[in-house]
């Protein structure tokens, strides 16, 4: 088989597995037919490795050939993943949480975990290190850091950032033990690359798909916060009482879980050449176009080839015509250019659905003090009833924003409320780098309200958005927000004891245990 191949992970499996592998690089500046033809050969298969700021080449939607996506980190990428998957004939994904979160979107992605190259196994070498970590320290990943800060007041902790895969090897090889932490639950890369150095992993309980290969205490150890200490204590203490489970991890990941092994259930399906129904030009058109405009929002980049293809398509009568100014709209508020956005938004909102929602509650906040705002409140409302979303608690905003009270607080709460209602909470990993006035998810909305005043409803809702997101220990530093500013209840006193346990932050856990006993004792 013939594979024009995007992907540092999964070539050398293709190669063992004797297919011919052209690889390629992509380039955002041109169309993927022309770097294919570039290439000199027809592929039976492009397969491409998919994540962070991989450059989107042109024209995508176009191409003839058959298409397979790998995407990586698909937990914290599926808000720009999801519309891209329209675009191709398989679709992986790396982590077990995405499989669901795609099909239910009609993409039927397959779970192709993780795995390691042959160059990253190591034969037993001198340990230099006691507990190392190589991972990046970003002001996002709150959690790593107080775990981190915590492992160095009782342990040598050897902890490296911005280093070769090589490199990385070569100290997890030379550690007693390499911790593994991570942002969501699931196989990341650095839990295969721990069990190929040779040397113990100790990683987070919890992680999806782990008990499908893994079993703890036989291929690895693991950690949660009530006993994360005393597991380093006895391994300080007995540093190579865990050899042979560090033995057997490196065995299981040589013989199962390299990147030999992951192609052949890629080359399976292409044998079968059961591939999912190509959707229509125009769906994969938009697919392309609202995909690349999310990639541009959260990596930088230009909009200016979503506009082209967005308008193109904004014109259609049928369901991608409004769906196409929904983005349209958005984009133009991300330019400051209002009034266009609002005519864009006004047709998107014909949609009764997710969109159309998203659509009406930005008009909604775009008219606040302008006399158009009664008319989009009144469209709101007959979209509801036509949702089967009319419930008593939402007429309580309804009314509130009839008689102008709070309005913009008001309207952040409504549409916290109606876009969670609706399953469109948020998006994780879509962490836009500016303050959106204009949210697109329930999160969000949540945040902004609670932002503009910090009340016991607010918090709720924020916390209802953050557990739903998976993310709950997230919600820490509102908590604290709340607590400093006295709105919060016992209640959310209670939970903030918890988060901080979850997030190893144990010295606000003992202060906020404090001040909640000498309020019962009062």
């Amino acid at each position: 088989m013939r594979i024009a191949c995007c992907s540092w992970l999964l070539r050398e499996g293709f190669e063992q597995a004797g297919c011919e592998v052209v690889p390629f690089q992509l380039d955002a500046a041109r169309t993927l037919d022309a770097q294919i033809e570039a290439l000199g050969i027809r592929p039976d298969v492009i397969f491409l490795q998919i994540f962070g700021k991989t450059p989107l080449p042109k024209a995508i939607f176009q191409t003839q050939y058959k298409l397979a996506a790998y995407c990586i980190d698909s937990p914290l990428n599926a808000y720009w993943l999801l519309p891209l998957a329209e675009l191709f004939d398989f679709v992986y994904v790396d982590q077990l949480t995405s499989v669901y979160k795609f099909r239910r979107k009609g993409i039927p992605a397959k779970w192709l975990p993780l795995c390691v190259s042959e160059s990253d196994f190591r034969k037993p070498t001198e340990k230099h290190y006691f507990v190392s970590f190589v991972g990046s320290l970003t002001p996002y990943r709150t959690k790593r850091k107080n775990l981190l800060a915590l492992l160095e007041k009782h342990f040598p902790l050897h902890i490296v950032q911005g280093v070769s895969r090589v490199a990385m090897q070569d100290i997890f090889a030379a550690s007693h033990v390499v911790l593994n932490e991570n942002f969501f639950s699931g196989l990341n890369w650095r839990f295969f690359q721990a069990l190929a150095s040779g040397s113990l992993l100790l990683s987070e309980r919890g992680g999806s798909g782990v008990s499908r290969f893994f079993r703890e205490g036989e291929h690895y150890l693991g950690y949660a916060p009530d006993d994360l200490l005393a597991t380093l204590g006895h391994l300080y203490d007995h540093p190579d009482a865990c050899n042979a489970i560090a033995a057997r991890g490196q065995d299981l990941c040589r013989r199962e879980h390299t990147s030999r092994s992951r192609v052949q259930t890629v080359l399976e399906d292409l044998a079968t050449g059961q591939m999912r129904p190509r959707p229509p030009l125009p769906v994969r058109q938009y697919g392309e176009a609202y995909g690349k405009y999310c990639h541009a929002v959260r990596f930088g980049g230009a909009f200016e080839e979503s506009v082209r293809l967005l308008r193109a398509l904004a014109q259609d009568r049928g369901a991608i015509g409004p769906r196409a100014s929904c983005r349209l709209g958005d984009i133009a508020l991300r330019l400051g250019k209002r009034e266009e956005s609002i005519v864009a938004l006004e047709y998107g909102s014909t949609l009764v659905d997710a969109d159309g929602l998203r659509a009406n509650l930005k008009l909604l906040l775009l008219t606040l003090e302008d006399g158009r705002f009664y008319r989009y409140l009144a469209r709101l409302l007959a979209m509801l009833k036509e949702m089967g979303l009319l419930q008593q608690k939402y007429g309580v905003y309804i009314d509130r924003l009839k008689n102008k009270e709070n309005m913009l607080y008001t309207c952040y709460l409504l549409g916290c409320e109606l876009l969670f209602a609706v399953q469109e909470n948020f998006a994780l990993g879509f962490e836009k780098p500016f303050e959106d006035k204009y949210p697109d998810y329930a999160l969000e909305y949540a945040r902004c309200a609670f932002g503009i005043k910090k009340t016991e409803k607010s918090l709720d809702l924020l916390l209802q958005c953050i557990t739903a997101a998976g993310i709950a220990p997230e919600a820490l530093g509102s908590l604290k927000e709340a607590i400093v500013a006295g709105v919060a209840s016992d209640a959310q006193v209670a939970r903030s004891v918890a988060l901080a346990v979850a997030y190893y932050d144990f010295a606000y856990a003992q202060t906020a245990v404090s001040a909640l006993k000498k309020t019962l004792r009062a």
